[in-house]
């Protein structure tokens, strides 16, 4: 009776110890095996972004253009100061011109540098005078040192002022020695003449 009943106990217990590993076992498969699992999928509204793309685009080709603009304003603007040496101003509108994208031409470059010369240059430079910013440069140079040189003029002292009064400049005796002189016609040859007559 004893035998039957631990066979018995034994059989009972089998079982149980066998769902057991067949639990572990399942279990240890289902983490082996691959995730069938797919991420969730995200719609794209092509179209949206096609359009914002295209927004994009056109406001920095606005942008590009209007810088372009605000640079052809300060080129034009870029005048030569009345104290300004020729070779400086000309250095600082080159660089300006230099970032204009496409490239000006050297001509479009020349002239316009020379047009923007202060007035009292442009009067003595004449723009066949010269081909190259080297050349122009170099008349600005010739006109500066020219302008220097009447700034460092003085007039003559007065007679009373020298050792030698009668070699001294009198502007009283040039003035009543000075003839009258009066414009007439000539009808010879159809030229306009200048008649010197003296003074009564």
């Amino acid at each position: 009776m004893i035998r039957i009943s631990n066979s018995r106990r034994k059989m009972h217990t089998q079982p149980t110890h066998t769902k057991q590993n067949h639990s572990e076992l399942t279990h240890e498969l289902s983490r082996r095996e691959p995730s069938t699992h797919r991420p969730q999928s995200i719609n794209i509204d092509w179209r949206a972004r096609r359009t914002s793309d295209d927004k994009s685009r056109t406001t920095t080709a606005t942008t590009i253009y209007a810088k372009k603009d605000k640079l052809q304003d300060e080129i034009r603007s870029r005048t030569q100061g009345a104290d300004e040496p020729i070779a400086s101003y000309l250095a600082n509108i080159n660089a300006l011109m230099s970032r204009v994208v496409p490239k000006m031409a050297e001509e479009q470059k020349l002239q316009q540098a020379y047009k923007n010369l202060h007035p009292w240059l442009l009067i003595e430079i004449k723009r066949r005078q010269f081909k190259t910013f080297q050349e122009l440069q170099l008349l600005g140079l010739e006109e500066e040192a020219r302008r220097d040189s009447l700034k460092r003029y003085k007039p003559p002292p007065s007679p009373a002022e020298t050792a030698f009064p009668e070699n001294a400049y009198n502007s009283k005796k040039y003035t009543t020695n000075k003839t009258a002189a009066i414009a007439s016609t000539s009808t010879e040859h159809g030229i306009s003449a200048i008649q010197t007559i003296p003074p009564k």
